[in-house]
């Protein structure tokens, strides 16, 4: 039995999901000598369960979906263990499955959720008599919660996708109102043209619909940033804590691995609150000052980084770490955010070009220092790269732009000095100049 289970945990080890399922249906029909064996969840609402993992004669085969009804798989559904070393066609002649597999032996158990729910089933089939129906039945006992706990892992990762998508629906929302709101202010403003004073009035009230704009598409975007950044160590942390829990069900458990998986844990939650305080120290205020460009560069990448590579988009920096310019820094590290972000949107569906590229890099003369930003995602057209910074003007597709980020970078841009920025378009990249005049 040691030796059985020593080599069901080495084949699973660090994996999760889809490989995770595979690799222990595969295991398990190993050790136990079964033809078929399968891991489904139940959908209650039809009276039918879903293979997730369906191991046939040594090889992951497709999944499917079958009836309860007349099966063994009914009583486990109702909680119960069914095992029948031989004749399990006898007992149940109306399973059309058993019939077509030749099934002799049947051994099957419930899944069961952290609410002691049952989610699914676990079952072995032989072609010929099950001899050893207590190993096969303390096998699955053994793995059954680790099992459970991958189905409702992954169960719980589609739920916080679905909250983050619903989030997202409602700002898209509140961005569709706020367009309608302005447009209804623009025609009070037609109607109201000789009134000089009120005209103003709603400029300056549009100028705050941009900026609140702008504070939710980037709220959305630092939520993205943030839950995209969390899921990997949550994930390990998740697996860590599943993995110590069977060890010591077995009796496995020792001093060093309590200490290691207790330090492993920490040095997560520790990277994950300093994720935290990363964002919100780039989200406080900032002021006018002196400082040094690259340190405002290696804030953005922090955040960025992550998103850029799971996209196989490479940033590069080449700049120097010690020039300084004079400008807001909280400001500008939102401008560069932004930039960043559109090269990101830009290289969407361009699969033709195999290598994503962001480029940051300088040059300087003896009345200025420009930052350039650039991305090799094949350029703005001519017949709109003169409009990109106006208000509402947006190259994405419904729903995906608000047309504010650009005209928003601009006036944040501008609203230090004599710093401007400008965009032109150079052999398919395209490239953003930021210059500080000195």
């Amino acid at each position: 039995m040691d030796l059985k289970l020593r080599k069901i945990i080495e084949g699973i080890d660090n994996t999760f999901g889809e490989e995770f399922f595979n690799r222990i249906v595969l295991n398990l029909s190993s050790v136990m000598d079964v033809e078929y064996l399968f891991i489904a969840k139940l959908n209650m609402d039809s009276k039918t369960f879903s293979t997730i993992a369906f191991a046939a004669d040594g090889k992951i085969a497709d999944n499917f979906e079958y009836k309860l009804r007349n099966t063994p798989c009914e009583h486990i559904a109702e909680g119960e263990i069914c095992s029948y070393r031989e004749s399990v066609i006898d007992t149940f002649p109306k399973d059309q499955l058993l019939i077509d597999m030749e099934i002799e032996g049947y051994i099957g158990l419930p899944l069961r959720d952290s609410k002691n729910n049952t989610i699914g089933l676990m079952v072995a089939l032989s072609k010929k008599t099950i001899e050893d129906e207590e190993t096969i039945i303390t096998l699955f006992k053994i793995f059954t919660g680790r099992i459970s706990a991958e189905i409702e892992r992954i169960e719980q990762a589609v739920l916080l996708d679905i909250k983050v998508k619903e989030k997202t629906q409602k700002l898209l929302k509140a961005n569709k109102e706020l367009k309608e709101q302005e447009k209804k202010l623009q025609e009070l403003n037609d109607e109201l043209e000789s009134k000089v004073d009120a005209k103003l009035k709603e400029l300056l009230e549009k100028e705050k619909l941009l900026l609140e704009q702008s504070k939710l598409a980037q709220m959305g975007e630092m939520l993205n940033m943030i839950a995209h950044q969390w899921r990997q160590p949550l994930n390990a942390m998740s697996a860590s804590a599943i993995n110590l829990s069977m060890k010591n069900d077995l009796d496995l458990l020792n001093k060093e691995t309590i200490e290691e998986t207790s330090s492993f844990i920490q040095q997560q939650t520790q990277n994950m609150s300093k994720i935290i305080n990363d964002f919100m120290s780039f989200n406080k205020p900032g002021s006018d000052e002196e400082f040094v460009i690259f340190d405002a560069l290696s804030d953005v990448s922090k955040m960025m980084l992550p998103q850029l590579t799971n996209r196989s988009i490479s940033l590069n920096i080449d700049v120097d770490k010690e020039l300084k310019v004079f400008h807001n820094k909280k400001s500008l590290e939102h401008v560069i955010l932004n930039l960043i972000n559109n090269s990101r949107d830009a290289f969407e569906n361009k699969k033709d070009i195999t290598n994503k590229e962001i480029k940051i890099y300088t040059a300087s003369d003896d009345k200025s220092i420009s930052l350039f930003i650039e991305d090799n995602a094949g350029g703005i057209a001519k017949g709109i790269i003169d409009k990109i910074f106006n208000p509402y003007f947006t190259t994405k597709e419904q729903g995906k732009g608000t047309g504010i980020g650009l005209y928003m970078s601009k006036q944040l841009v501008e609203d230090v000095g004599d710093t401007s920025i400008d965009v032109s378009v150079e052999n398919g990249s395209t490239v953003f100049e930021i210059r500080f005049k000195i």
